[in-house]
């Protein structure tokens, strides 16, 4: 796989990736429309996908699917001071980590804000200062660079210890390919969901060190002629970063009839009168990661089942904040159209009456569209994790398991008790 001779002066990856859910990249600010969080841009006003961003993910994922603990002590060596970067002295004498991240373009294809709201179990309403929007886009496919380099350090790394760090490097590159990576906020309900789908290579040396000292890094994405087609191979010290993966199932009749509210932002695309429209995105509608997320939390807390929240990166007590993060993640679940001939967007009308007049207020009269014969699928999926919480994982997904069998969860808006199934992957 390695090729002998002269060690390599730097390795560019050019990396492709194909988002199937939207992606936020929060700038830190809220936009005066809507008041929805802002995605950061360059100064050119390009939305932009940061180096930063992509090498907090790339190093989180090389954590966890290279065995590094394992090593023999030159592993580890190489591992502290040209991964992870950590000093191997007394002294903070850390240096820059070999792999190098460069900041990528995006060009959305859509552009839209997405309505975040916790509610309150008791009264079924959006908690204070608990409702808030962001922008979100639909960024298609993105290419990245990312190198490494064996050139700007005084002491250059031989020839089977840059080898090394290929191996380390291309075994995420094959994590991202079979299990998908997740970039930006909010990944837990499942924003900036990926999937690798192509990786080239370029390998700088004496004879091509010339034209990339006349090329930007801009230069170097674009020059298709450089790059040659690789496939990305399973290491020995390679493992997975999930534990389990579990196929969801949410299908609705006639009698059980779904609403998952849009917001402001989303209009109805069977009438636009409507005045609260089911999610949608692309023209089809969608039950959001989070709202399956709620509705779990939710029954947690129905049959006292609270010490299980953690597992969602929930605290166990109201008002407190939890000790440590989630390792459940949830996709959008998708509406499966061959399964879904007889599918209908219906308005309903609803209204609001004195209780004593019987009359209705002068504002209280409105429709809102449900949704009929309706199947969605997504993915329920488990990060690898310590043993005690492995332990709590079988616990939980029994007991949602036999909450699906007895129609226990409610879903969306009004309280829908869809027909929900849970089958785990091999």
């Amino acid at each position: 796989m390695r090729e002998d001779g002269m060690t390599n002066l730097k390795i560019f990856y050019r990396v492709e990736l194909v988002f199937t859910s939207p992606l936020h990249l929060g700038k830190g600010s809220q936009g005066d429309y809507l008041g929805a969080s802002e995605i950061i841009h360059d100064g050119s006003g390009q939305y932009v996908l940061p180096g930063t961003s992509i090498a907090g993910v790339f190093f989180a994922t090389m954590e966890k699917c290279v065995v590094w603990k394992s090593f023999n002590t030159n592993d580890l060596e190489l591992w502290k001071q040209n991964v992870t970067t950590q000093p191997s002295g007394k002294d903070d004498d850390s240096q820059a980590s070999r792999i190098i991240f460069r900041t990528a373009t995006l060009n959305p294809v859509e552009l839209r804000v997405r309505d975040k709201v916790k509610i309150c179990r008791k009264t079924k309403t959006a908690e204070e200062n608990a409702k808030f929007s962001l922008w979100e886009i639909d960024p298609g496919r993105v290419k990245l660079l990312i190198e490494i380099d064996n050139v700007s350090r005084s002491n250059h790394l031989e020839q089977n210890e840059f080898s090394k760090l290929e191996e380390w490097v291309e075994s995420v590159f094959y994590s991202w390919k079979q299990e998908g990576v997740f970039l930006g906020g909010h990944t837990g309900t499942g924003n900036g969901q990926a999937r690798l789908v192509k990786v080239e290579r370029f390998k700088l040396d004496a004879n091509n060190f010339n034209e990339y000292l006349q090329s930007s890094y801009h230069d170097l994405l674009n020059k298709d002629a450089l790059w040659s087609e690789f496939t990305p191979a399973s290491s020995g010290s390679h493992r997975g970063r999930f534990l389990k993966h579990y196929l969801c199932t949410v299908k609705t009749g006639l009698h059980n009839p779904i609403l998952v509210k849009g917001g402001s932002s989303y209009q109805s695309i069977a009438n636009p009168e409507t005045d609260v429209a089911f999610i949608s995105r692309k023209g089809s509608p969608f039950i959001p990661g989070s709202s399956f997320r709620g509705a779990l939390s939710s029954i947690m807390d129905k049959y006292k089942k609270q010490e299980w929240k953690t597992l969602l990166g929930q605290p166990k007590t109201v008002g407190k904040n939890s000790e440590q993060g989630g390792c459940i993640i949830f996709t959008d679940l998708y509406l499966d159209k061959q399964a879904s001939p007889d599918m209908k967007l219906l308005q309903i009308e609803h209204h609001s009456e004195d209780q004593f007049s019987r009359a209705v207020y002068g504002s209280g009269k409105f429709t809102e569209e449900r949704l009929f014969n309706a199947v969605f699928r997504g993915e329920i999926m488990v990060l690898d994790c310590d043993t005690a919480r492995k332990a709590n994982i079988d616990c939980l997904f029994g007991f949602l398991k036999q909450a699906c069998d007895y129609g226990l969860i409610a879903l969306g808006s009004g309280g829908c008790h869809p027909e929900i199934t849970l089958e785990e992957k091999k």
